[in-house]
């Protein structure tokens, strides 16, 4: 499963690759023309640094919708963060659909299974709220409050470098399992894109139990997170 997960975190396209940059640099060159723009090399350097984290498709696919539009020259040539929001939407449609993809999870999954979105921002606000079982046991007419939290949660960490998150968001059969001293947890469910989802994972960071542990409980997980931590950086090199 770690190699597969290697695999997958250096193979799949939700990114450009070096082969993509000249069909780019083509398309944004004629998305220029078409505002009279003249292109630098350094301006040029500065979209692909921006927009080289999305698929190519999804980027040409934001400059072909901004070309047929027939008030573009009203608005001028756009900026990558115009290109960004037509990719992904503005903060606060991401951070609505973000919430759906929550309460569908909290429907269909439940607090039992621990959880791994396609989104690791999700993660981090979820945790800052408490927790996936915390969540998951808020009352039906709760969930209109929470849906603002989560919201304002979500819109300030999009707004900043995500430098660490939860690889998965704990479930009360892990939970249980950690209290016994088990070192084998469940799966976790994958919610929303398969593959992003594989990539969350591989990429965060284990997180530590949040309920009350014994002294020889805590020591226990903090030692195990240790071995866990050196057995990966072996792999790697």
């Amino acid at each position: 499963m770690v190699e597969s997960l290697k695999k997958l975190k250096n193979k799949i396209g939700n990114f450009m690759l070096a082969d993509d940059k000249k069909p780019f640099l083509e398309w944004l060159t004629l998305l220029a023309e078409s505002f009279n723009r003249k292109v630098s090399s350094l301006l040029l350097e500065t979209y692909w640094q921006c927009l080289k984290v999305y698929p190519f498709a999804q980027v040409k696919q934001a400059i072909l919708n901004t070309l047929q539009n027939p008030d573009r020259q009203k608005w001028g040539m756009p900026t990558p963060a115009d290109l960004i929001v037509l990719i992904q939407g503005d903060s606060h449609s991401h951070a609505l659909n973000a919430w759906g993809q929550v309460v569908m999870a909290i429907r269909t999954v439940g607090r039992y299974d621990s959880v791994v979105f396609d989104n690791p921002i999700i993660h981090c606000v979820i945790r800052d709220m408490g927790g996936w079982v915390y969540l998951c046991q808020q009352p039906e007419k709760e969930l209109p409050f929470l849906r603002h939290e989560f919201e304002k949660r979500y819109r300030d960490y999009q707004a900043k470098p995500l430098t660490s998150y939860p690889r998965s968001l704990k479930g009360s059969l892990e939970h249980d399992n950690q209290v016994q001293g088990s070192h084998n947890p469940p799966d976790p469910i994958l919610i929303g894109d398969v593959k992003r989802a594989l990539i969350v994972y591989a990429n965060g960071t284990k997180q530590l139990s949040i309920l009350p542990l014994t002294l020889s409980q805590a020591t226990q997980q903090f030692s195990q997170l240790q071995i866990d931590t050196d057995t990966s950086e072996e792999e790697e090199n």
